[in-house]
């Protein structure tokens, strides 16, 4: 055996050299298969444990990225086979030599840094912690497990760091309510390692050199009909059933697959067929897996699932129910809660209700699942939506709680990615676009009204508001019941503007009309108003009243731009009126159209109401948890 200090060793079992290029990995698998781990002596020797049998994942050895600025390699991973599922960890090393771990599978990707804790914690109280309870592991930071799992085997390729080797590896995954990610592995009993997780999506690693060549997946044969059937994702199938028989099988000691019942149906009645490929949310993927499902309530109610598969993305769902669909993908930033059923959760400020919870069974199946999909009745399904989105938690006994976001996906855009003969849509779907909360209303309404005043306060700053007249005329009682006036000339020099008249007479239980004629003094075009002033009062069966006022006001709108002089004519009935004021102001807001602007605008949230909650209505009314109440 030979020790170095390079990174430079000879393998004990072929004699060949090998090469660690980085100081801080500890493991390496030599060119002849044998897993070599060097020790803090600089010995080297070799170890039991799985190379990668199957290795057709996205990302491979010699994989380049960048992750926050910095450049990185992929020299080498360990995956973990997990409960119900498997991970991969990728040892990443980055320009400026620092490594760390790039987790990868179903579609998850987050980068894993090994975390100090500013606090003590009790590493016998992370392992007694139940999913949902949570539990002080940064200084006035809390988090909530919301999975456990067991890692039943473990495989490695390449070079990687790798802490400790033993049996009853163990993980255990937290978040905290400010949305931050810690996972623990205990790699031998009372050896815990804290890692800090950041997920993120795969397109913002620009990842190069990667794998894109076609699954080779597994072959095996049906445990009942004996016919050929390829598990095109494995390892990260779960489980399948042949679409010949129906018969049913799930992965047993992460090796072979057995059968586990078989399809109480088996009809297939599937409106997109296995191997489809279509574009949802700028991805493309292939139906792999179909599934028909049966709420376990008194409802219940069955609806369609089906899985897609791609390389680069991992698993996504499709669900199907009255002609209406939802996309959902497994996410790892999800709400954070400490118990489940709530009436409401909040997600980056948007407000999600509980509309359903159930167990569910599986009535049909064909193809393949990235889980166990017959374990009937053992899995918890909470539903909370905000139409056009939904957040769906999943708890079960082995895996905790998984969370998966969805949306919904219009008829139209299903029929040009999946062109085959899909339900028509019938009734008001869960996540059916038209859903406006009475808060958005408000708050639509709220701010479309400051921005009207805004509007009037900015056209207010620019008008001219020049007085043209302010003269008071006296009539006489003696003197005949009309006067007539003609003003001087004067300019409008606006584009465009208005006339504001306001008209001030001494009436009282009578009347005063004034008719004003604007006169252009060299086109000689004219624009006319008349207003009438009234106002009476008197005493009636005791009690007093009064009606009309001694002051009007009177506009001319869209005048252009010129020489005018006015011609003003005041009439009254005999007697009674002995003056009259007038006041005329050029290009004045008016403030009467932003009460009517107002008023309008008052109208749609009303509309909108009434229209939604029609609406929201026949949406809830196979919900449980419907805050409507319905006439039978």
């Amino acid at each position: 055996m030979m020790s170095s200090i390079t990174g430079l060793y000879q393998c004990p079992d072929c004699s060949k050299p090998v090469s660690f290029r980085s100081n801080e990995t500890n493991v390496i698998v030599c060119t002849c298969g044998s897993v070599l781990r060097r020790k803090e002596i600089a010995d080297i020797d070799a170890i039991i444990t799985e190379i990668i049998a199957f290795s057709d994942d996205f990302i491979q050895v010699g994989t380049t990225g960048k992750w926050k600025n910095k450049a990185f390699e992929v020299i080498g991973r360990y995956r973990f086979w997990l409960d119900e599922s498997v991970y991969n960890y990728w040892t990443v090393v980055f320009s400026d030599g620092t490594h760390c771990y790039l987790g990868e599978g179903y579609g998850l990707y987050a980068f894993f840094e090994k975390a100090l804790l500013d606090m003590t914690v009790d590493t016998d109280e992370i392992k007694r912690t139940t999913t949902g309870n949570d539990i002080e592991l940064m200084r006035d930071e809390y988090y909530v497990l919301h999975s456990k799992d067991s890692v039943s085997k473990i495989e490695v390729e390449g070079e990687l760091l790798l802490p400790e080797l033993g049996s009853g590896i163990r993980t255990y995954d937290y978040s905290s309510y400010k949305g931050n990610h810690l996972q623990f592995i205990e790699w031998v009993p009372g050896l815990i390692t804290a890692y800090k997780v950041e997920y993120l999506k795969a397109d913002k690693l620009e990842l190069k050199n990667v794998n894109t060549s076609p699954l080779k997946g597994k072959d095996i044969k049906c445990p009942g009909c004996k016919m050929d059937v390829h598990i095109k994702t494995f390892p990260y199938a779960q489980s399948g059933s042949c679409t010949k028989c129906g018969k049913r099988f799930s992965l047993r000691d992460k090796t072979r697959f057995d059968a586990v019942g078989k399809d109480k149906t088996n009809d297939n009645a599937l409106n997109i067929p296995i191997g489809s490929v279509g574009e949802l949310s700028g991805i493309k993927y292939e139906v792999i897996g179909y599934a028909r499902k049966e709420e376990l309530n008194e409802y219940n109610s069955r609806w369609k699932e089906y899985v897609l598969y791609s390389k680069k993305e991992g698993y996504a769902f499709l669900a199907e129910y009255n002609g209406h669909w939802i996309y959902l993908r497994e996410q790892g930033d999800v709400p954070v809660l400490n118990r489940l059923p709530v009436n409401e959760l909040e997600y980056e400020r948007e407000s999600f209700k509980l509309f359903n919870n159930y167990e569910y069974k599986t009535l049909d199946t064909a193809g393949e699942f990235p889980y166990d999909i017959f374990n009937d009745g053992t899995v918890k399904v909470y539903e909370f939506i905000s139409p056009p989105e939904m957040w769906t938690a999943e708890r079960n006994n082995k895996e905790g709680l998984i969370w998966f976001y969805g949306r919904h996906i219009s008829l139209d855009h299903m029929l040009n990615q999946f062109p085959y003969a899909l339900p028509s849509c019938s009734g008001v779907g869960v996540l059916e676009p038209g859903f406006v909360s009475p808060g958005k209303i408000f708050k639509v309404t709220f701010l479309a009204m400051l921005f009207l005043l805004l509007v009037h306060l900015i056209i207010s700053a620019f008008q001219q508001n020049k007085v043209l007249l302010d003269t008071t005329y006296y009539m006489l009682p003696d003197t005949a019941n009309t006067i007539t006036s003609v003003t001087d000339k004067f300019k409008l020099t606006k584009w465009k503007s208005n006339l504001m008249f306001n008209i001030s007479a001494d009436v009282n239980n009578n009347w005063f009309e004034l008719s004003a004629n604007l006169v252009n003094a060299k086109t000689g075009e004219e624009f006319a108003i008349e207003q009438g002033v009234e106002y009476y009062s008197g005493y009636t069966d005791g009690e007093s009243w009064a009606e009309g006022s001694k002051d009007e006001t009177a506009y001319l709108s869209s005048v252009p731009a010129g020489t005018y002089f006015l011609q003003l004519q005041g009439s009254k009935p005999s007697g009674g009126v002995n003056s009259f004021s007038i006041k005329v102001t050029n290009d004045t807001i008016v403030n009467k159209n932003l009460y009517i602007f107002i008023l309008l605008l008052l109208i749609w949230p009303v509309v909108q109401y009434i229209i939604v909650v029609n609406k929201e209505k026949r949406r809830w009314y196979n919900s449980p948890f419907s805050p409507y109440t319905y006439e039978d």
